[in-house]
C-alpha cells in the first residue's frame, strides 16, 4: 500500500487527503465521523456510499485514489462507462 500525506480537518472529524485529486480539482477527504466509527470515503460518489467501509484511514485513501482516477478516466469516456466503473469499485 502507497503512503499518502494527510492534513487534519479544522473539526477533527476527518482528514484532507492531499496527494488525491478529484477531476474537479478537490482533493481527497477521509473520515470515521460515524456511528460505528469506520473509515469512509467523505465525498464518495457512489450510489449507497455508506455501506463502504475500511479498517484504516489508509484503506479508505487507497479506495479513494482509485475512484478518483476511474472519474478521470471516465471523463474521456462518457456517463455509462462510468456507471460500469462504479459498479466494478463496489468490490474496492
Amino acid at each position: 500500500m502507497r503512503t499518502f500525506q494527510f492534513s487534519p480537518w479544522i473539526n477533527d472529524s476527518g482528514w484532507y487527503v492531499l496527494d488525491i485529486r478529484w477531476p474537479s480539482g478537490a482533493c481527497g477527504c477521509v473520515s470515521r465521523d460515524y456511528p460505528d466509527g469506520a473509515w469512509r470515503i467523505a465525498c464518495d460518489p457512489r450510489p449507497n456510499a455508506y455501506r463502504f467501509s475500511y479498517p484504516t484511514r489508509e484503506a479508505a485513501a487507497e479506495a479513494e485514489r482509485k475512484l478518483a482516477f476511474m472519474a478521470r478516466m471516465a471523463g474521456a469516456i462518457g456517463w455509462a462507462e462510468l456507471q460500469v466503473l462504479f459498479a466494478d469499485a463496489r468490490r474496492v
